[in-house]
């Protein structure tokens, strides 16, 4: 299987809508579509479950808002956390905002530690996190008020058994390698495309819990072109090389 850096796989983003004519807004759609998949079959009687879908402002909080209408859709409950200020989004991911305003999904901000000393005690009730604040993008450490998300994610996963799901890649951890010193732990971290080099090595594995890989429709030839140059082992390569030996033959 191809894993795929964050340079790579934006330019396999920009390939997609100008060679294949396939716009960023599906590609967010299709996230959101199996982010929604990954749920309904990963979460036992997911529909009786409460969920916080914590979201910033770039392309990853998209995805989640996405995948928060459709859980909210689907008669599900959902409380959405804007960890950014989504007056400055634009382009696909405000879209998918503005969808879920105008579907009058309920929201709650958390743009400042304020905020967040106030709103995030309203998610203790809830069962499963959805984690869909940085994305592949992200370096560095995380801003102050987003440092009390992430302690908040943690310690509820830690403490009270909370289902944490990361869309993409865990926010903190970085896409090539490496993770911040703050950082979310996932149970399931559904990933887009393919896998990154950043969740399939130590240190930012631990944060993953475990790997699902997600298609979104990218052309198959641009996933597997040989200017991915990575790739990892999955157990599915060991059984197509693995051949069965008679149980009486020798070494």
């Amino acid at each position: 299987m191809k894993v795929i850096s964050k340079d790579r796989m934006r330019e396999i983003d920009t390939r997609a809508a100008r060679d294949y004519g396939i716009p960023s807004v599906v590609l967010m759609e299709n996230a959101g579509n199996a982010l929604f998949r990954a749920i309904s079959e990963n979460v036992p009687d997911y529909k009786r479950k409460r969920y916080a879908v914590f979201c910033g402002s770039g392309n990853n909080g998209g995805d989640g808002a996405a995948a928060a209408r459709k859980l909210f859709l689907d008669g599900v409950s959902v409380m959405v956390v804007f960890v950014a200020e989504i007056t400055d989004a634009s382009g696909d991911n405000k879209t998918n905002f503005d969808i879920l305003r105008s579907l009058d999904v309920p929201t709650v901000l958390g743009t400042t530690a304020r905020e967040c000393e106030m709103g995030l005690p309203l998610l203790d009730n809830y069962d499963v996190i959805i984690d869909a604040i940085y994305g592949i993008g992200f370096r560095g450490e995380p801003d102050g008020h987003i440092t009390n998300v992430f302690t908040y994610i943690v310690e509820r996963r830690k403490t009270h058994g909370v289902t944490v799901i990361a869309a993409d890649i865990p926010s903190g951890v970085y896409a090539d390698g490496g993770r911040a010193g703050n950082s979310v732990f996932a149970d399931i971290t559904v990933t887009f495309g393919a896998p990154k080099p950043g969740i399939v090595d130590y240190p930012g594995m631990e944060n993953c819990g475990r790997m699902i890989v997600a298609p979104i429709d990218l052309p198959p030839a641009l996933l597997g072109s040989n200017e991915n140059r990575e790739s990892m082992f999955t157990d599915n390569d060991a059984v197509s090389v693995f051949i069965p030996r008679a149980a009486d033959s020798h070494k």
